[in-house]
């Protein structure tokens, strides 16, 4: 008998770990302050269930576990592996894979378990494991830190990310062989097929940039000259950047993209990153004239979906006493492309605009 604990990672880590900390908090105050599934049948109603069919519960299926044992181990797998996704992708779309992973591979479960009533399922294994597979796209030449026990031997080794993470896909398969389709390997690999999937939507939309190391880059390309790591990347304008960002400080933000040559190219940044700073620069009326200048930039960097940055520009705009250039920015918005609440908001700005607009003899310096 053997066992993997994966305690830590090599890989860059680009954001802080808020939302895996907060997971990892949610499921421990959830075991602690609720209990565990068997307990009581108002906590089983929130398990998976088999005969039955509770949309609700592909989600809070992933806090519910069957013991203290069971929710630890689950947390000791999360953490290295959500240090990865959310240190490429950021809070809030990592929560968003995870939920989804969660939502998806736990509505293809239940449907598998149809014809097994009583069977409950609980556990947010499934989703680490779609969290996994999405470590092992973007991430798979980076090491893990594991602590490997064989009875009574216990040492640290090194495996990849690719590697550990295919071990794991080998053994669901032999749990899949032995027990069946409503089994805990069969569970497993639905979230992994729902975090393969995710991981590949993401590298294709372009919101997360894994600077060739990801596993469709290796395989095409081949190996970059260097691949950054925890210690390496720490000090990059680009982890600054994020940090800043983080914290709500878009002034430094804006300066350290303008000192650093290494973010000047036009690639170095992801569109999340433009849309944060453009966002908290508006929102600092000391900053309102680099504001107007990085919305200008984002809005001809991304024409597709810009129009809440465009009223957010013209809102800007009007502020600091431009109300043609206002107007003009206004005026490029088309009603097709808006809401309901933002045509409503367009026109109000364009109102004031009008009014806010000197006479066709006087000069507005734009």
């Amino acid at each position: 008998m053997f066992v993997l604990f994966p305690y830590g990672t090599d890989a860059a880590i680009g954001h802080r770990p808020y939302a895996t900390v907060a997971l990892i908090a949610a499921n421990l105050a959830i075991g602690l302050l609720v209990g565990f599934a068997g307990e009581s049948s108002a906590i089983d109603a929130w398990a998976l269930q088999g005969g039955r069919f509770t949309p609700w519960t592909w989600i809070t299926v992933s806090f519910l576990h069957a013991g203290w044992v069971h929710l630890l181990a689950n947390m000791l797998f999360l953490w290295p592996f959500g240090l990865i996704v959310e240190g490429y992708a950021g809070p809030r779309r990592f929560l968003a894979a995870y939920f989804a992973i969660s939502f998806v591979g736990a509505g293809v479960a239940q449907v598998t378990m149809l014809g097994s009533p009583g069977v409950t399922a609980v556990g947010a294994s499934l989703a680490i494991s779609g969290v996994m597979a999405m470590a092992a796209l973007w991430a798979p030449r980076n090491r893990l830190d594991v602590w490997l026990w064989i009875v009574t031997i216990l040492r640290r080794v090194r495996p990849t990310v690719w590697g550990y993470c295919l071990l794991w896909v080998v053994f669901d398969v032999l749990r899949l062989l032995l027990f069946g389709i409503v089994s805990a390997g069969a569970a497993h690999l639905m979230g992994t097929a729902a975090g393969a999937g995710a991981g590949v939507l993401y590298l294709r939309k372009g919101w997360v940039k894994c600077d060739g190391w990801d596993w469709f880059s290796l395989r095409e390309h081949g190996r970059p000259r260097s691949q950054a790591t925890v210690g390496q990347v720490q000090d990059h304008p680009l982890t600054r950047l994020r940090a800043a960002l983080d914290r709500g400080d878009a002034s430094s933000a804006d300066e350290i993209v303008t000192n650093a040559k290494e973010l000047h190219d036009g690639d170095a940044l992801t569109r999340e990153d433009h849309l944060r700073l453009v966002s908290g620069l508006a929102a600092s009326p000391a900053r309102s004239d680099r504001a107007i200048e990085r919305l200008t930039a984002f809005v001809k960097r991304y024409p597709d979906g810009a129009e809440e940055i465009r009223l957010v520009l013209a809102r800007t705009l009007l502020e600091t006493d431009h109300p043609r250039q206002a107007l003009r920015e206004l005026e490029a918005l088309e009603d097709d492309a808006l809401t309901d609440l933002q045509r409503a908001r367009r026109d109000v700005l364009a109102a004031e605009a009008r009014n806010q607009r000197p006479p066709t003899s006087g000069l507005e310096l734009e």
